[in-house]
């Protein structure tokens, strides 16, 4: 029979950690279970199933496909839920309805919807505002409103009260009714995986140390708790003596009368086949979407920043300052936008998504772009009040020294990009505050030079078109190499 999910051999090696040579499969309609203390390799092996890190060795088949040469394909019909939201707490679930619209071709507005009242969401509260438990039905509902055939959650039921947890799992078995979808599921909440499961396998320091039928392994596993004197009294199964964990208040012995056989195919009904249309598939736009909803509490200090702009250009009888005003829009802004796609763990969830990195890159180059362009218009209307109010200047005067002020803020985004998908947010201060060092000292240095440099004029326009367009090149190409370089 044909497996929904196949893993062969997979190994991922660290310093001091190796998942070593990983073999399981999950055939539709069943819910597999992964076991473990903390650090077993778990979280590892999912993110491994989702390309979110590179493999070492083997191979990991989804619906029949290799997980990196489809990964696009296979990540549309993948539902993801991870251990913590990871969604920005500025965002609302409304807003996600409309994100994920442009990010999964299969996604279903009305479905999402209804997900949203069974669980007794509020569609316009602002995330930060919800519990924890209604944060994980949030990311149960995005999960599951495009129609997933596979369903992956990593210690999803941890920190639930027992009614949510409760609920959840019912979920779960109503997702696989149909014979066509399936679920893999990581925790340590044993009773969880005891109620729902079909298949448990077991990690043990990066190895898989069994993989069975959840009803074979009852039968053939025991755990037996005594004291010492006790445990000498015992008399282990003829080739298989016990495992044994002591503990202060004495051991936990466990009883394995025989050693557990590989897990072979169980026959299963032949998966079902649907279409969903609807609109979607437009990822750059959504991701853009989702940086400016985030954006959307930062209006009324923008607000009050243009005014004190305003005001500004008005005492000092100079309209300067609103070139600052393009420069913190642009720079402050699209710094701010990456700042929280790493505190809350967006970069994580987001290569999760049918979105490849490059275009996760390309959204934070076309939102830098269009707050520049903001900005310029933003100071084009300042001006305006400026000469109305009797201060001077003319529009001949006003535009080059806009469309300046935008070019500069973007050409220093670009800049400050690579260094943050390289080195980071917290990292990536110190560089930046490096690099923004040497741009002023190579400015105060051109100012002292140029004076006794005659430099053509039409040159001079040359140099100013073409090393924009060469250092955004050279700045994205650096940007999408660090990013996709990246384990997440």
């Amino acid at each position: 029979m044909q497996e929904l999910l196949t893993v062969r051999g997979l190994t991922r090696r660290y310093d001091r950690f190796t998942l070593d040579h990983i073999d399981f499969s999950l055939p539709y309609g069943s819910i597999m279970g992964l076991m473990g203390d903390n650090g077993a390799g778990k979280t590892t092996t999912l993110k491994l199933i989702l390309n979110l890190i590179r493999r070492d060795e083997g191979e990991v088949l989804v619906f029949g496909k290799d997980n990196i040469t489809c990964e696009r394909e296979i990540k549309e019909e993948i539902g993801v839920v991870f251990d913590e939201c990871h969604f920005s707490d500025l965002l609302r679930p409304a807003d996600l309805g409309r994100i994920f619209s442009q990010v999964y071709r299969s996604w279903d507005s009305a479905s999402y919807k209804v997900l949203l009242d069974r669980f007794s969401l509020p569609g316009r509260a602002e995330i930060k505002t919800l519990s924890r438990g209604m944060k994980m039905k949030l990311s149960l509902a995005c999960a599951l409103a495009h129609h997933p055939r596979l369903l992956i959650l990593d210690e999803a039921t941890g920190g639930l009260d027992p009614v949510a947890r409760s609920e959840l799992l019912d979920l779960l078995l109503e997702f696989i009714q149909d014979e066509s979808r399936s679920v893999l599921v990581s925790s340590h909440i044993i009773s969880d995986l005891e109620r729902i499961c079909d298949t448990i396998g077991y990690l043990h320091e990066g190895r898989m140390v069994f993989y069975q039928e959840k009803d074979a392994l009852l039968e053939r596993l025991g755990v037996l708790h005594c004291g010492e004197g006790d445990l000498a009294l015992l008399e282990p199964a003829a080739g298989a003596p016990p495992s044994i964990r002591m503990r202060r208040f004495g051991g936990l012995p466990r009883v394995n009368s025989e050693s557990p056989p590989r897990l072979g195919a169980r026959p299963r009904n032949a998966r079902g086949n649907y279409v969903v249309l609807c609109k979607g598939g437009r990822t750059v736009k959504g991701l853009l979407l989702k940086d400016l909803y985030t954006m959307r509490s930062y209006l009324r200090t923008l607000a009050v920043m243009f005014v004190f702009y305003i005001v500004l250009g008005f005492v000092s009888r100079t309209s300067s300052f609103f070139a600052a005003f393009v420069g913190v829009l642009c720079i402050v802004m699209t710094v701010t936008s990456y700042a929280y796609d790493q505190t809350c763990g967006w970069n994580l969830y987001g290569a999760s998504l049918p979105v490849s990195r490059r275009e996760m890159v390309r959204s934070k180059y076309l939102l830098a772009l269009l707050l520049s362009a903001a900005g310029i218009l933003v100071t084009l209307l300042a001006h305006l009040l400026f000469v109305l109010g009797g201060r001077g200047g003319t529009l001949a005067e006003i535009l080059p020294n806009a469309l300046g002020a935008g070019a500069s803020g973007f050409l220093i985004v670009i800049i400050l990009l690579p260094v943050l998908y390289r080195f980071g947010v917290e990292k990536g201060r110190l560089v930046m505050m490096i690099l923004a060092a040497g741009i002023m000292g190579g400015i105060f240095l051109m100012a002292q030079i140029s004076p006794g440099i005659h430099i053509p004029e039409d040159r001079i326009r040359a140099v100013l078109w073409s090393v924009p367009a060469v250092m955004l090149v050279i700045s994205y190409s650096l940007s999408c190499r660090f990013f996709e370089a990246k384990d997440l």
